[in-house]
């Protein structure tokens, strides 16, 4: 059933011309580009290259062409070679720690709370909103920075800066000798912050490192199940369901790299999804039949690859969907809005 699948997946998007639109080449051009020999062996290979050329053995084994898969993953293995004889030469190896929301499921590069200070005066105005907003920063510091900061870290933030403000009035009862005594108490518990929150971030990055080494659904994953893919295009790659779906065409569309939800994509891969989207849709409105999507996200802490699932279902059933979304919707609306009356009604 799952070959089955394939071969009218691929027939149809063929005959809808969707191919095109969704970045993906015929046959005789190939999926995407790949770097030449001698690039190869003159510097190792990326993370991009490296997903590239793995796409092009997976298209070249599902076509049966043993002999280009063959030779394509020569190239990868001379591009790891290469990448591991540059790592080796070095004695010492920086690991950039990344840190994973547990509220959002947003990973980024861990920040280091130490930063370097040029003066007494900076040192004290440290972590004040004042010094937040005033210091010079790039564009690009900017955007990552509101990529990986949540409303938990302004809240946290605003905090510090009030007991800071705080810590810093005295009345008739305090003296020279109590301030004295207060700052190596603070430094202590700094230090101790300080480690704990550092031992916190590498348990973090081990965890994401594990997940990323046992996924199922990354295009350069050895677990991955080859022979449910039908099409793969620069970002994101399409499959069948390799369990009982609700319907035989049943197939899921998943980005080629470790996302855990859609929320976190990049604009780029948002928008080829949105390709595929529309070309499914295309291609089952001209059979009479509709289509839901589904995004499914329990566990953030699992940071679990994320995928869509395409479900076709009659267009009479297409129609009353959105009714059953928005009844839900009304539902919890009513909810809340009956729990802000009992609550006033209490109040007053």
């Amino acid at each position: 059933m799952t070959m089955l699948a394939q071969k009218w997946f691929m027939q149809n998007l063929l005959m809808k011309n969707m191919l095109n639109d969704l970045g993906i080449h015929s046959e005789a051009e190939g999926i995407l580009c790949v770097p030449n020999d001698d690039e190869v062996q003159s510097r190792p290979l990326s993370h991009d290259e490296r997903n590239k050329l793995q796409a092009k053995i997976l298209k070249a084994e599902l076509k049966g062409n043993m002999t280009l898969a063959s030779e394509l993953r020569l190239k990868l293995e001379r591009g790891i070679v290469n990448d591991e004889s540059n790592k080796s030469s070095d004695d010492k190896q920086s690991v950039l720690l990344m840190q994973v929301n547990k509220r959002t499921g947003i990973v980024a590069p861990a920040r280091n709370s130490d930063r370097a200070t040029t003066s007494k005066d900076e040192q004290g105005a440290r972590h004040t909103i004042d010094y937040e907003y005033r210091r010079s920063r790039g564009l690009q510091e900017m955007v990552a920075e509101e990529k990986r900061t949540s409303a938990e870290d302004q809240i946290k933030m605003f905090s510090q800066s009030a007991k800071m403000t705080s810590d810093n009035r005295v009345d008739d009862d305090w003296v020279v000798d109590d301030n004295l005594m207060s700052h190596p108490k603070k430094r202590r518990h700094a230090e101790k912050d300080r480690r704990k929150d550092e031992s916190k971030r590498v348990k973090e990055h081990k965890e994401f490192e594990k997940t990323l080494d046992t996924c199922r659904k990354c295009i350069d994953s050895k677990k991955l199940e080859k022979e449910a893919i039908v099409a793969i295009g620069f970002k994101t790659y399409l499959t069948v369901v390799t369990w009982d779906g609700l319907d035989e065409e049943q197939c899921l569309i998943l980005p080629c790299e470790h996302y855990s939800n859609s929320l976190v994509l990049d604009e780029d891969v948002f928008a080829e999804m949105r390709l595929w989207r529309k070309g499914l849709c295309q291609m089952w409105r001209d059979e009479g039949k509709d289509c839901i999507f589904i995004e499914s996200f329990k566990n953030v802490s699992a940071q679990s690859h994320m995928y869509i699932e395409c479900i076709p279902v009659p267009e009479e059933i297409g129609d009353m969907t959105p009714i059953y979304f928005k009844v839900t919707h009304i539902w919890q609306f009513f909810s809340t809005v009956d729990s802000r009356l009992e609550v006033a009604k209490h109040r007053y």
